[in-house]
């Protein structure tokens, strides 16, 4: 009938339209080559990255020593641009319609408040910028910087976007670091702050929302 094609026809459209992730801790780029490779495939998506590409301290509590020279700014940031490259076909660094990723080089809470601004205040893929379809959460592990990404991923999350948490589970497998070192209590807070604009499509190892409202 046609109440059933105008659904098929939606979900054509949105299969096919160009999708707008936002990661937050891309670190080698492993996570962002299965981004692009599962969510950005259409024309038009785009993958903007926000990282420091310089770890942090949060590892030195789980016996990884990540001083030595393999694991340099400038040499993680390479294998990240090389690893991306593999899936673009182009550096990450070369602006051109052929290069899905934005890198945005910069602890956090300055790197989001920045492209809050950039991006809403720009037109983005020929038109203007909605906001992104899916935000993966992957940065510090410390629950006071989880919840500072959540809030400032949220606010730029289109209504039917997701949010995906990596790591929710973080504590069970280190058993011993203390809570706050941990997503889980900061993740748990998000949504129960927000459970009037959400819900939760999955809640494991990994922590998946979707944003059903905005705020009024």
């Amino acid at each position: 009938d046609a109440s059933s094609l105008r659904n098929r026809r939606r979900r054509s459209s949105a299969a096919s339209s160009p999708r707008h992730v936002l990661e937050i801790g891309a670190w080698e780029g492993r996570g962002t080559q299965w981004l692009l490779m599962t969510l950005c495939r259409n024309r038009g998506s785009t993958l903007t990255a926000v990282d420091t590409w310089e770890g942090g301290e949060q590892y030195a509590g789980v016996g990884l020593d990540l001083d030595d020279a393999a694991h340099a700014g400038e040499v993680v940031e390479a294998r990240f641009d090389k690893n991306v490259s593999k899936v673009t076909g182009v550096s990450p660094n070369v602006e051109c319609n052929l290069n899905p990723v934005r890198k945005r080089k910069g602890r956090s809470v300055a790197a989001l408040a920045k492209l809050r601004v950039d991006v809403f205040d720009k037109t983005h893929g020929g038109g203007p910028f909605l906001g992104y379809d899916v935000a993966y959460v992957d940065g510090s592990h410390y629950a006071r910087d989880v919840m500072s990404d959540a809030c400032a991923a949220w606010n730029m999350l289109k209504r039917g976007g997701v949010m995906i948490f990596k790591d929710y589970g973080w504590d069970l497998v280190m058993r011993h670091l203390p809570a706050t070192s941990c997503p889980r209590i900061a993740v748990d807070a998000f949504v129960d702050l927000f459970e009037d604009e959400l819900l939760v499509l999955e809640r494991g190892y990994t922590c998946v929302v979707q944003k059903i409202a905005n705020r009024k």
